[in-house]
């Protein structure tokens, strides 16, 4: 179904096109392979609208789903196809001039995505604050933080094996 859709974003017909772009957007990660494809293509309606249905997906509170699409995200960023590089980079570090509160709620869930994946993975992340004080880093924004320790045991190649010894 995903294929389908993905084939209607360059559809003459703009309805069609907006119709595809939204239901994209609500498969979820299901979707993702397809839209990485179009994304690269050629046609830059595709690609805009591709990475348009990512970004939905990228808002989703499950978090198989957004890590999923921002896998993709990254990916794309990573492109070199330049349009498809610069919108996907923008959705994941938007210039500050164009921060809104939605980008901002964007970028605290992907720093403590990625705190909790480091964790999960075996990894040790400690932070202090101005102050020295120890803080749990998933409630608080990472320019608040002056030193930032992950600490990774001697041999690590991520995994669930414990942490702690360095």
């Amino acid at each position: 179904m995903a294929e389908a859709l993905a084939a209607q974003l360059g559809s003459p017909r703009y309805e069609l096109r907006e119709a595809a772009t939204k239901r994209l957007a609500q498969l979820g990660a299901d979707a993702i392979e397809p839209l990485l494809a179009a994304a690269a293509g050629e046609n830059l309606e595709v690609t805009a609208r591709a990475i348009r249905a990512i970004r939905g997906i990228y808002e989703s509170e499950d978090d198989t789903t957004f890590d999923a699409a921002e896998a993709a995200l990254e990916h794309l960023a990573d492109s070199p196809n330049r349009s498809a590089a610069q919108r996907a980079a923008a959705i994941l570090a938007p210039p500050e001039q164009f921060s809104t509160p939605e980008t901002e709620r964007l970028r605290l869930r992907r720093w403590k995505r990625a705190i909790a994946r480091i964790r999960d993975l075996g990894g040790i992340v400690e932070a202090l604050d101005p102050n020295g004080l120890d803080k749990e880093l998933a409630e608080v924004l990472p320019e608040e933080y002056f030193f930032l320790t992950v600490t990774l045991e001697r041999g690590w190649q991520g995994g669930k094996r414990g942490a702690g010894q360095t």
